[in-house]
């Protein structure tokens, strides 16, 4: 459902019950997309996509440790002052 932000905010007592009975609302300004009402369980949320990246690791080969990484940046910085 696509809905624009100033309908919204008159209904949002109703687009509420309506994400907690699963669905999916699009807020936009001018047809234009700018936020998203979803319930906190669906796939996307921050929660989730934490839960994924611990079932799914980087392979070792792609994995860095912290002292690599801010070498690399370091390099990076040096890089643009000259």
């Amino acid at each position: 459902m696509h809905i624009d932000i100033l309908e919204a905010e008159k209904q949002l007592r109703q687009l509420v019950e309506s994400v907690q009975a699963g669905e999916d609302i699009t807020i936009t300004r001018n047809r234009v997309p700018i936020a998203r009402l979803v319930a906190p369980d669906q796939p996307g949320m921050a929660g989730n996509i934490v839960d994924w990246l611990v079932a799914h690791p980087l392979p070792e080969h792609l994995r860095r440790g912290h002292a690599e990484i801010a070498r690399a940046i370091a390099t990076e910085r040096d890089a643009w002052n000259q």
